[in-house]
């Protein structure tokens, strides 16, 4: 799934602001597993032009779970108690 038109997870995106490159397309990630119900993995991939003085770009990609992200959010739960 490519997202070349503004949707709600553009939207979203749009709406933050990112520290790292890796924070990045784990939003984007995160967001597209559960927004599209038939979504049971996707790969993002980010490019940042200019990010390194000695190269021509710093890129990042990732494959996600839905259940990655579940199986996080459970964690999460389970270390606050």
């Amino acid at each position: 799934m490519k997202l070349n038109e503004p949707t709600q997870s553009s939207q979203h995106i749009e709406g933050t602001s990112f520290l790292t490159l890796e924070a990045f397309v784990t939003s984007v990630a995160h967001v597209a597993c559960f927004l599209y119900e038939d979504c049971a993995r996707v790969t993002v991939k980010a490019q940042k032009p200019s990010a390194v003085s000695f190269g021509h770009s710093s890129a990042v990609q990732i494959t996600r779970s839905r259940d990655f992200f579940q199986n996080q959010a459970m964690a999460r739960r389970t270390n606050d108690i």
